[in-house]
Formats: C-alpha cells, structure tokens, sequence
C-alpha cells in the first residue's frame, strides 16, 4: 500500500479522525464514496462509517441518492493492506463495498492501478514543526476505474472511469475550506487537477488563507505546496464558483469553477470536539483553466459538468438539501 494510504491512527488515541475517501466520473454521473473513523474526545462520538453520494445530472438539476451507514468503531479494521469499514474496503488495486439507509443503495466492486505521482498539500515545514492539526494527501490523484457500481439496484459499467482517491487525518477539521479535482478535460487530452484553499483557526483566531495546487498537463508536474506557495496563491470562493490564481516561476494558473447550487447535496461532518461542519458537495461543477508561460497562454483546459467541487464551513447554506 502507497505509505500515504497507511492508517495514522493507533487504535486508542482520543481526538483523532481519518478518512479515505475517492470520486469518479461516469457518462451518466459521478459516484463519491467515503471510509472513515472518528475517535471523538472524551465523550464525543466514536464511530466508523461508510458514506456515498451519486450525483445524476438532469434538464434542471441534479437527482442525488446518498447512504450512509454508521457502526461502532471496532467495525474499522486494517489488515492485509485493506483499509476497512464493516464489510466496505478500500486497497491500493481494488474498492468493494455496500452502503444502505432508508430506501437507497449504493453497492461497487471496482479495480485501479494505482497513480504513479502522489501530492501532498500540507507543507514540508508545517509538518516538520507539527503546526497543522490535520494532513491532506492525494495518494491517488489520476485514477481509471473498472467494474461496475449500482444504485438503487441500477448497474454502471465501468471501463476506465476517470477518478482519483484521497486520505485525511488528523486531530481537528479546518475551520473551513473549498476542494476541487478533475481529471476530464472536454477534448479529451489528458490532465490532472487538484486545488485546495483553507482557513486555520490558532487560538480563536482565523489565520489568513493557504492554499495548495496540483497540476499535470502536457508532460510536466506542478505541485505548489510550500510554504511560500500555501500564502501566495490567491483564492476567493462561494457556492456560485471559485477564482484560483498561482504561480511557479515562468508559469501562472488561472482557475474559474463554477457550479449552480442545485448541484450540490450537502453532507454534515462531526468534529472531535462534536461540533459541526457543513459540506456542500458537487461532483458535477464545470472548470476552466488557463495556463500561461511568460504571460502568454500555453493551453486553456475546460471541464464541463465534471468538476468535484466542495465548500465546507461551520454554517449550513439555506438553500442546499442536506441529505447526511
């Protein structure tokens, strides 16, 4: 298993929580599938749990069926270089699982190689000092599925669906944050894209804006994850889009996502401590991308309906559908 997938937790520890979590594209819409484990502190919840969300596009929206099932923590386990949620795993080749609540149904057997890349969006130095409280990694940023998943007894094949798989860990959420990975341009020429901006709290105090940004295009790799990367990137977003602006020498990015609220089905998450953060999940948003070399514009990426896009914040958005 790629190190960055091994699990961080001990097995004891109080006031931790892990996820492993993937998405892929499929003609008819996109899956989003969720392992994680949360050892609250004392007196908080302590639970493991698989979570899924199918978004089909329509005419005037999108149709989403989410399920999630919750278990007691014992039900995590890792062995075998399989992280696992009851009877959901996930390896570093293959995901299965069954996830039901309510009336939905979301069931998948699916088989990767794994990416040849990884990135790590935390900087080196925060890391090494132990600043961060949390860690986020993309051990898995460029993936092709095989199989098939269904939902609601409905069967997808899947022939190299594009998709990617991330792991996060840590002692306590980000005060807020917004997230986006696409790996499906409109003409077809191959690319990955991740971004991902967040706000630290220290004390009661909101800590300035630091972002990350991931990139391959036309042979080469940009991973902006220093120091100097995480304060320099701009970084504005909303639930009606995102403006995302870096630079690496010669180079500048220039990122627009935009979605329309109705694509997105909201998801409420549980902190260490109990509290709450809102998820505001797409997995159907649309990106353009400009990269520029000297100024000049070298290739413009657009990814339409296909784009994972998250905003998670502390309070709920009135007019998205919590729907876990």
């Amino acid at each position: 298993m790629n190190p960055l997938n091994l699990p961080r937790w001990d097995g004891t520890r109080e006031g931790f929580y892990e996820v492993w979590y993937f998405k892929l594209n499929h003609a008819e819409g996109a899956l989003w599938l969720r392992l994680t484990l949360l050892s609250g502190q004392v007196g908080w919840k302590k639970a493991a749990e698989a979570w899924g969300i199918f978004f089909k596009p329509r005419a005037a929206g999108v149709d989403h069926v989410a399920v999630k099932r919750t278990l007691p923590l014992e039900e995590f386990s890792f062995s075998n270089d399989r992280v696992a949620v009851g009877k959901s795993f996930w390896s570093d080749g293959r995901t299965a699982g069954a996830i039901r609540s309510g009336a939905n149904a979301i069931e998948w057997d699916l088989s990767f190689e794994p990416s040849p890349r990884s990135f790590e969006h935390v900087p080196r130095a925060l890391r090494a000092l132990k600043l961060n409280r949390s860690t986020v990694v993309t051990p898995n940023p460029d993936l092709r599925f095989h199989g098939v998943f269904r939902v609601n007894g409905v069967a997808y094949a899947c022939d190299g669906a594009p998709g990617m798989q991330g792991h996060i860990h840590g002692s306590k959420n980000a005060d807020s944050w917004a997230w986006a990975h696409s790996n499906i341009a409109d003409d077809g020429a191959p690319f990955v894209f991740e971004c991902l901006t967040a706000r630290l709290r220290m004390g009661g105090l909101a800590l300035p804006l630091l972002s990350a940004f991931y990139l391959e295009s036309g042979g080469q790799v940009f991973a902006l994850n220093s120091l100097r990367d995480a304060i320099a990137i701009r970084s504005s977003w909303s639930l009606d889009g995102w403006e995302f602006h870096a630079r690496k020498n010669e180079w500048s990015f220039n990122a627009a996502i935009s979605a329309a609220r109705a694509q997105f089905a909201g998801v409420r998450y549980e902190d260490t401590n109990g509290s709450s953060l809102f998820c505001h999940n797409s997995k159907v948003s649309s990106l353009d991308l400009e990269i520029l070399r000297g100024g000049k514009l070298e290739r413009r990426i657009r990814c339409s309906n296909a784009c994972a896009y998250e905003v998670v914040s502390r309070e709920k958005e009135s007019d998205v559908r919590f729907l876990i």
